[in-house]
């Protein structure tokens, strides 16, 4: 049964189309600041997406069913998201611009934060260390479960503006990252795992610094000049995107119950993880949080000047039959 409807919204449209000159973007930078690219890696997120775009296609057109559709395009979106911000981390860290360690624990500690105190002080709990590790391990699984959520209960409009904030907070913190390029407190510190019990954040595996810091000083020596998406890791200290995904999700559970009170409960949890299983400042988490707020103000202005749009169209064309 053939449907007169768009395959594709002008939210998503808008959307595929930031994408796409985003990954421009990091191409021709990459290109021309001597980066290779290992294209096998990036088959992954473009064969998901053409699957999850065929099969809102189908959902849209052959047997109808919107949220279904709008689940596999904004999944597929979401790929294409991820896998642009990705890569312009890691170009924008490349930059080796100044590290702003020295300047955030001095914000830091001027609003009061004793960064070594609060993770003394949780390493000495292994229990709130156990759960402050689980909050933080599930920040990504909850956007995926927001995400479907949202489309399957129909709240499109929530949607399209939880997605397009997710775009959006990915661009902003992947250049942030690189204009205002920070370790983190675990390293800046030169601290070990003997100061906290044998803690040790997520940057350290078994004692020794792992990818996500040989990465990050390898972009910024040049030694690493080549980028594949199944090796890529999240390299960003400031802003916190931890905080960015935390927040996001709890805007767009918003008048759901019993869901947004979870949701808050989880943020919460977030919020006090990130300083120590991420090795975070607390400026970071601010940071992250303001970014968010921004860019979700941003995505609903845009989303009422599409929709607006749209019914001019709409309207326009009612009244040509009417002459007609």
């Amino acid at each position: 049964m053939m449907m007169n409807r768009d395959f594709i919204s002008p939210m998503a449209r808008l959307n595929i189309w930031i994408i796409i000159a985003l990954l421009a973007v990091d191409i021709v930078w990459g290109v021309l600041a001597g980066f290779s690219f290992d294209m096998l890696s990036f088959l992954t997120p473009i064969i998901a997406m053409t699957v999850l775009f065929a099969i809102g296609w189908f959902y849209t057109y052959h047997r109808p069913d919107q949220n279904i559709a709008n689940l596999m395009i904004w999944t597929g979106l979401l790929f294409g998201t991820f896998a642009a911000g990705l890569v312009l981390s890691y170009l924008s860290t490349s930059l080796n611009f100044p590290l702003v360690d020295k300047e955030l624990l001095v914000v830091d500690r001027a609003i009061g934060f004793d960064w070594i105190g609060l993770v003394k002080f949780v390493t000495s709990h292994p229990y709130l260390l156990v759960a402050l590790h689980l909050f933080y391990a599930l920040t990504l699984p909850l956007l995926a479960l927001v995400l479907v959520y949202l489309a399957l209960s129909g709240k499109t409009k929530v949607l399209e503006v939880y997605m397009t904030t997710l775009l959006l907070t990915a661009i902003i913190v992947s250049l942030l990252c690189g204009i205002l390029p920070a370790i983190g407190a675990f390293i800046y510190l030169d601290l070990s795992a003997t100061d906290f019990h044998g803690f040790k954040p997520v940057i350290f595996v078994e004692g020794m610094k792992n990818y996500f810091v040989h990465d990050f000083e390898a972009l910024r020596d040049g030694s690493l000049r080549h980028i594949s998406l199944s090796s890529a890791t999240g390299i960003i200290t400031f802003p916190s995107f931890h905080a960015v995904l935390s927040l996001v999700t709890v805007l767009a559970l918003r008048g759901t119950g019993w869901l947004f009170i979870v949701s808050v409960f989880l943020f919460v949890g977030t919020m006090l993880s990130v300083p120590v299983i991420g090795g975070h400042y607390l400026v970071d988490v601010f940071a992250g949080l303001a970014i968010t707020v921004i860019s979700w103000e941003a995505a609903e202005r845009v989303q009422r000047h599409l929709a607006g749009k749209q019914s001019d169209i709409v309207g326009k064309g009612r009244g040509q039959v009417v002459v007609a």
